[in-house]
């Protein structure tokens, strides 16, 4: 890492942005030991190191969070700055999970990057919704290089699938623990070779949905951020593979139920005591394990025929009659109850909505 170069003028670009006084660039050029040249549009520097570049970037960053709050013009030249780095450590500052997620919401609603973020909480369930612009859309810069332009997302499916993804990985570095996912949402179609065997979230992604999203339970809202400024940096120089490393986190029973649920799509749902069983537990100890986890059995199945249900009758033209029966309902009377229960319309109804939209 000492030996790699950066281009100076991705050095000189963020000197150029920062807007700070000059007195003080020096003070920190010296102090990173940098070369003073770099303040001199033009200069012929060709290259920097990229360890240093990256701690002036970081201790620049570090200062402009105490003016986060300021004026609008101020705010507009510190969020020149913009990349993941500014964006993450903004959210570092967060107490909880949730305060986390507002900081990030606070930091596109000021920089406005082509993507923008919604937070909604109904009952116990949570959606963070990414709101993308493809017209505005360019390409990721490398993170490694310190590039210091605006990082926009990629358009389209892996843009919105890959964004969706850090974000998920990222929550869940932030407090120490995998964040089960109940849903995924893509506003876009699956392409030609997808398959549920592609799906890293370990939760049923829904596609050609009314927004992209992630939902979970609204419980891990409370969860303490658990990461220090250290383990931000160390994170960061092996961005984004670090983040891949939360899978190891992810061995609640919640996710066991969910995936067993959802295995059973290819027949019948299944009950508690099979769950149970097929977990190796009994339903006592389910029953248990799960409201440790802030729900239950009956939640999550719930939840789960809702979101198939959901899924069901917008991608196909199957009988109301035959989704009944796959999700395990008596009839297609109590189905169609439960449905006008979940979505406030019948499933008839919400059939034919989909069909005008």
């Amino acid at each position: 890492m000492d030996n790699k170069m950066m281009p100076a003028h991705y050095l000189e670009g963020l000197l150029a942005l920062a807007r700070r006084p000059r007195e003080e660039l020096v003070q920190l050029l010296k102090t990173h030991q940098l070369p003073e040249s770099l303040l001199t549009p033009g200069s012929t520097l060709q290259g920097v190191s990229v360890l240093a570049a990256g701690r002036l970037f970081t201790d620049l960053v570090r200062r402009s969070q105490e003016d986060i709050h300021s004026t609008a013009q101020n705010v507009e030249s510190i969020l020149s700055l913009s990349s993941y780095r500014l964006l993450y450590t903004y959210m570092l500052t967060g107490k909880t999970l949730e305060e986390a997620l507002q900081k990030g919401r606070q930091f596109y609603t000021r920089f406005h990057h082509g993507q923008q973020i919604k937070l909604e909480r109904e009952g116990d369930h949570y959606r963070v919704i990414l709101q993308f612009d493809d017209q505005k859309a360019t390409d990721i810069l490398s993170l490694e290089q310190f590039s210091f332009s605006q990082l926009l997302s990629l358009p389209g499916r892996f843009g919105r699938i890959s964004n969706l993804y850090i974000w998920h990985r990222f929550a869940s570095w932030l407090i120490g623990n995998f964040i089960d996912l109940l849903a995924v949402h893509v506003d876009l179609p699956p392409s030609r070779n997808w398959s549920e065997g592609n799906n890293f979230f370990g939760c049923t992604m829904y596609f050609n949905a009314d927004c992209c999203a992630l939902e979970f339970s609204a419980h891990y809202l409370e969860r303490r951020v658990s990461r220090s400024n250290a383990d931000l940096e160390k994170m960061l120089a092996n961005f984004p593979d670090d983040l891949v490393t939360v899978d190891f986190l992810r061995d609640s029973t919640v996710s066991r139920v969910r995936c067993a649920l959802f295995e059973s799509t290819r027949s019948s749902l299944p009950g508690l005591e099979q769950v149970a069983e097929d977990l190796h537990m009994t339903c006592a100890t389910l029953h248990r394990r799960l409201a440790e986890e802030g729900t239950s059995f009956q939640q999550e199945k719930d939840h789960f025929r809702r979101q198939r249900a959901v899924a069901l009758l917008r991608e196909n033209q199957q009988p109301a009659a035959n989704i009944a029966e796959q999700l395990g309902f008596s009839d297609v009377s109590t189905f169609s109850r439960a449905f006008k229960r979940w979505t406030g319309v019948t499933p008839s109804a919400f059939r034919q909505q989909q069909h005008c939209d």
